[in-house]
């Protein structure tokens, strides 16, 4: 920095009128000797503010996330159902559980790792907890958190747990969800396709059934039944269409009877929506971008307020 000052004092003691020869290759050899003093100096911080930068991704913890609070027929209360998480720091972070903080007070136990769950630097992770509660519990107590899981006012965070204390999740400025969308804004559709699956699996929807031969309990046997093939178990010969049903089948193979002889058994692939079958089917449309957008919104608006003065009006009634 020094020899930096040095080189300006010298050039500007310099008077341009009276430069000679070797005054010019003087001043010349002043410029470079200077901008070679710059370049040094701008790249020693840049290295310095990249070092810098390094100290800090490294150093302690750091989550960025969003949570969703979801209500449905299959859960008594209102409940966590998805959690994103980002690990914002250049190094691995072993996550030992997750707490929704109520408040300041009440931390919710969300997620509990029987072995911490490593997320890489910068990774993501979402966490999705499809199958609701029954209820909570606070030592031997039944407590009630729906009125303060249902208001927006009651201030909420995630908090991670790691080896190195516990961690705030700072909220996402702006989160993008198609179900908060679809609330907003009824024209918008959210589809979700829906698969088949076994043992965590997912198979094929033409899987009807699976057979297990249970004669080696150490390695049972299993058969998969697919939908248009023929099948031959036990010397007997099966026709895999969508008019055989899982009585039929067990009658075929003789797994109606006691017999300490029968050691077939039959099961079904699953839905992961397991009630899918019952589901009514309804047609949707598809609209443009005015059709969504414009007059989507002001029918979503239209719908609200005949909602709120039909429940106004029924109040009245009442009394």
């Amino acid at each position: 920095m020094q020899n930096l000052n040095d080189i300006l004092v010298k050039l500007l003691e310099i008077e341009p009128s009276k430069l000679g020869g070797a005054d010019l290759l003087n001043l010349l050899i002043s410029l470079s000797s200077l901008a070679v003093a710059v370049l040094s100096f701008a790249v020693a911080m840049i290295a310095l503010i990249y070092t810098g930068y390094q100290f800090v991704l490294k150093k302690g913890t750091k989550f960025y996330g969003v949570f969703t609070t979801s209500s449905s027929v299959w859960s008594k209360q209102k409940y966590i159902s998805e959690i994103i998480i980002e690990n914002k720091k250049d190094k691995a972070a072993a996550i030992s559980y997750i707490y929704l903080r109520i408040g300041s007070n009440i931390y919710l136990e969300l997620v509990s790792y029987d072995s911490p769950r490593i997320v890489a630097p910068f990774e993501t992770i979402k966490i999705e907890i499809r199958e609701g509660v029954s209820g909570y519990i606070s030592s031997t107590f039944k407590i009630d958190l729906n009125v303060m899981l249902g208001d927006r006012n009651v201030r909420k965070s995630l908090m991670v747990v790691t080896p190195q204390g516990i961690s705030k999740v700072k909220n996402y400025k702006k989160f993008w969800n198609i179900y908060f969308e679809s609330l907003q804004n009824n024209f918008i559709i959210p589809v979700r396709p829906v698969r088949k699956y076994y043992k965590g699996k997912e198979y094929s929807d033409n899987l009807l059934f699976i057979v297990i031969d249970n004669s080696n309990e150490k390695s049972p046997e299993e058969f998969f039944l697919f939908r248009g093939n023929i099948y031959t178990i036990k010397n007997t010969t099966i026709k895999v269409d969508d008019s055989l049903s899982v009585s039929d089948l067990k009658e075929l193979l003789g797994c109606v009877t006691d017999s300490a002889t029968n050691t077939l058994t039959v099961e079904c692939a699953s839905y992961t929506y397991g009630d899918y079958e019952s589901y009514e089917p309804v047609d949707i449309f598809h609209s443009g971008i005015i059709g969504t957008h414009v007059i989507g919104k002001a029918y979503t608006k239209l719908s609200r307020f005949t909602f709120r003065l039909k429940s106004k009006l029924k109040a009245f009634r009442a009394k």
